[in-house]
């Protein structure tokens, strides 16, 4: 076992924000109007964006529900674990009413919310397994990770790897081998 004298609580916030903030660098660099080649449900850093705030609100709504004692839907209203790429899906139909400043905000606002309410959690309420029964058995602070440093992550590399097609000449919706 690996002795650093850091706790996992402490590791999991300072990568969520680490990645948020290359993230953000990332996602600001790039054109506004760059649409990625790719053929995906995510065709451009709003969409990322607005993606990741979604799935932001929906752990502090899980999150700060249990907490106050009070059943929640999880994921959410009308989906169920096996509709999540239809649940993802309506979260990209929201998000194209959006501007890339407004997803941006969103995004930013709702990562500071979910380390406040990471920072206001003990270690036994983020890493106790099955302690809230809608973590599905698991640990909360995995769902913290998860929704922020691992999605941040995710996004990142879909934005370099836009990036690099981009550069190679894939025009957009081409699809790539």
């Amino acid at each position: 076992m690996k002795e650093t004298g850091r706790s996992r609580t402490a590791d999991v916030r300072q990568a969520a924000v680490k990645h948020f903030n290359d993230l953000i660098q990332l996602a600001d660099s790039l054109p506004p109007d760059m649409t990625f080649p790719l053929l995906s449900r995510d065709r451009n850093a709003r969409d990322l964006l607005g993606h990741i705030a979604a799935w932001h609100q929906m752990l502090i709504r899980w999150y700060s529900k249990e907490l106050e004692g009070v059943p929640t839907p999880v994921p959410c209203a009308g989906y169920s674990w096996d509709e999540v790429a239809e649940m993802n899906q309506a979260i990209w139909r929201v998000v194209q009413d959006m501007t890339y400043d407004a997803a941006r905000s969103a995004a930013v606002l709702t990562h500071h919310h979910a380390l406040k309410l990471y920072d206001g959690s003990t270690d036994t309420q983020l890493w106790t397994p099955g302690l809230y029964d809608w973590t599905r058995g698991s640990a909360v602070g995995s769902w913290f990770e998860t929704a922020t440093s691992i999605h941040y992550q995710w996004a990142s590399a879909k934005i370099r790897r836009a990036i690099r097609l981009d550069a190679a000449g894939h025009e957009p919706g081409e699809r790539d081998s």
